[in-house]
């Protein structure tokens, strides 16, 4: 997202950082904005496992997925934008398939880790 140390950014900027451009550094500013530091949101995060070792599925994913939208759906129309603008810089979604009309994608996330690769969680209208 490419924030400027020391700069103030809403929640909401935050949000389309994290949603649409995957930034990281929005995601450390949102972590340290909800419970101090990172460390501590990984504690928060954890502290209502019942084992720590515990992966998510994709039938998990598509749970979370499906309880997005129903449940808020104005943060999910954030997943359908397809850029933002955010201190002069336009980012673009990470989401491919969002231009590509055929497939009727509204969205939801891509993602990718070292240990997990390459994913996506996918949305349509149809």
């Amino acid at each position: 997202m490419f924030i400027e140390v020391g700069t103030k950014v809403t929640v909401e900027e935050l949000n389309k950082g994290i949603i649409i451009q995957s930034g990281n550094d929005a995601c450390v500013a949102m972590a340290e904005h909800i419970a101090g530091s990172e460390d501590a949101f990984v504690d928060l995060m954890n502290a209502c496992l019942d084992n720590p070792n515990l992966y998510s599925t994709p039938y998990d994913l598509a749970l979370l997925g499906r309880a997005l939208i129903r449940d808020v759906p104005d943060e999910y129309r954030i997943y359908s934008e397809k850029k933002f603008t955010y201190n002069g810089i336009t980012q673009y979604n990470r989401n491919g398939l969002l231009w590509d009309k055929s497939m009727n994608v509204d969205g939801i996330k891509t993602g990718h880790t070292s240990q997990a690769g390459y994913n996506l969680v996918s949305s349509a209208t149809e």
